[in-house]
C-alpha cells in the first residue's frame, strides 16, 4: 500500500512539475495566420539567427546544441509585428557539449532517427506568429507575449510564449526564451511517463528548453 501511494504522489508531483515548467500547447485547428491589408515583408537573416535546445536527464546530465533557422519573413504594419513565419532546419540540428569523436556524431545521429525528430520524414519545422500583446514591467525584460503556432514532426500546436521584440524600420530583432513538452509533439522516446523508468538515468525530462535569436 506504502508503495502504491508513493507511485502516486511521485506522478502527481512529476505531472505538476512539467506543467508549470512548460509552455501550454493547445490545439491548432483553424489558427493560420491571415492576411493583414498594408503589412510589409521583411526577410529574416538566417545567418544570424538561430534556434539553442537543451535537454536533460531525470538523473545527472543532458545536452545543448543548435538548429539553425532556415528561412522567414516578419510581416509588419505600423511599426508593429502583424504575423511571421519561421522554418526551422531540424535536419541541421547539432550539439555544442560534446566534441567530434566522442560522443558528438553518436547524439546528433540518434536524436535525428526515428527515436526523436526523424528527419528522413520531418526534416523542418515551423513556427508562425498569429498574435502578439505588449508587456509592461516584465520581470525579464520581455516586451511582448506572442501566439503562435508551432509545428514539429507534422503536429501543430499553438503556443504562447513572452519575447523581448526590437524594431528599427527594417532591423527587427526577436528574442524569446521558453520551454515545450516534447510528448505533445510525438517526440516520446525516453519519457518521464513510464514509472518503470523512473527509477533509470536514462529517463529524459519531457521539457526541453529553447531560445529562439531571429534577425532581419
Amino acid at each position: 500500500m506504502k508503495q502504491l501511494l508513493f507511485i502516486a504522489a511521485l506522478s502527481l508531483a512529476v505531472f505538476s512539475c512539467k506543467k508549470k515548467d512548460t509552455v501550454e500547447a493547445k490545439d491548432a485547428t483553424g489558427t493560420e495566420v491571415t492576411a493583414v491589408e498594408g503589412a510589409a515583408d521583411v526577410a529574416v537573416n538566417a545567418a544570424a539567427s538561430t534556434l539553442w535546445w537543451k535537454g536533460t536527464k531525470k538523473i545527472g546530465g543532458g545536452h545543448e546544441g543548435n538548429i539553425p533557422v532556415k528561412t522567414g519573413t516578419f510581416k509588419l504594419k505600423d511599426g508593429s509585428i502583424v504575423g511571421s513565419e519561421f522554418e526551422i532546419d531540424v535536419a541541421g540540428l547539432t550539439s555544442t557539449d560534446l566534441e567530434p569523436g566522442k560522443g558528438k556524431e553518436d547524439l546528433e545521429s540518434h536524436l535525428k532517427n526515428a527515436d526523436f525528430f526523424d528527419v528522413e520524414k520531418f526534416p523542418t519545422a515551423t513556427f508562425k506568429i498569429i498574435g502578439q500583446k505588449d508587456l509592461e514591467n516584465d520581470e525579464n525584460g520581455n516586451t511582448h507575449q506572442l501566439s503562435g503556432t508551432l509545428t514539429i514532426k507534422n503536429t501543430a500546436k499553438v503556443i504562447d510564449i513572452p519575447a523581448k521584440v526590437a524594431i528599427d524600420g527594417e532591423a527587427i530583432s526577436l528574442e524569446s526564451t521558453f520551454n515545450i513538452d516534447r510528448t505533445d509533439f510525438g517526440v516520446v522516446y525516453g519519457s518521464e511517463g513510464s514509472f518503470a523508468d523512473l527509477a533509470k538515468d536514462r529517463v529524459i525530462n519531457d521539457a526541453v528548453e529553447l531560445k529562439v535569436m531571429v534577425k532581419s
